[in-house]
């Protein structure tokens, strides 16, 4: 197994701090403070925070610091956009090569839950339901375009649990129809109820990031 360089550790470390919303949306960051929190030199350290402000995660200001960017109308537009074309295909198009134990597997782990999860664990779950149907694309040209919009999913999704109390669990009410339907193999009707999942979950992001103004109107 390949050993983790510096470079790489700076860049998981900084990562995770924004998709989790330790560093949230308009916080400016400075290379000192990073120094501290990472136990790492300034050389890593930078080419993390170059790799950062080419997956447009932060914005850095000469002499100002680093702004970890917000959330901007048209990112989420755009981000919910690409999903709604990308996960409903999924389902309608190669649903039938999912493997029906995983799927099962997946149903029973949302019938399950029983709300005394943490968030982290319900992020994961849904990380997890959502990215199973992506990867059984055999097209590697959609897996990679959807890889891109990954952290910022997870971002987003943080956020937006973390303000609206309760739903987590409406979307695992959501998941389970979306199982339902993958059980049933009815695959037109799971790409539907994945399609109103995604809706419902873009306007209430929006909703929550433009009532905690927290969201750019930039373009």
């Amino acid at each position: 197994m390949k050993k983790e360089t510096l470079k790489q550790k700076a860049y998981n470390f900084i990562l995770e701090k924004i998709i989790n919303c330790d560093y949230s949306p308009n916080t400016m960051l400075n290379e000192e403070q990073l120094k501290l929190e990472t136990g790492m030199s300034r050389t890593p350290i930078r080419d993390a925070l170059s790799r950062l402000e080419q997956d447009g995660l932060v914005s850095i200001k000469s002499k100002k610091g680093i702004l970890v960017k917000p959330l901007s109308f048209n990112e989420i537009n755009h981000l919910f956009e690409t999903r709604i074309l990308i996960e409903p295909f999924a389902l309608q198009e190669y649903g039938y090569t999912l493997d029906g134990q995983t799927v099962l597997g997946f149903y029973r782990k949302a019938l399950n839950l029983k709300g005394t999860e943490t968030q982290a664990e319900n992020f994961e779950l849904d990380d997890e339901f959502h990215s199973m149907i992506v990867n059984n694309i055999p097209n590697p040209f959609i897996k990679q375009c959807y890889a891109i919009t990954s952290a910022q999913i997870k971002r987003s999704r943080v956020f937006t649990g973390s303000y609206k109390q309760g739903r987590l669990a409406e979307s695992n009410r959501e998941h389970i129809l979306i199982l339902e339907e993958c059980l049933k193999n009815n695959w037109e009707a799971a790409a539907e109820a994945m399609r109103k999942h995604l809706i419902t979950s873009k306007n209430i992001t929006l909703g929550i990031l433009l009532e905690n103004d927290v969201i750019s109107l930039e373009k």
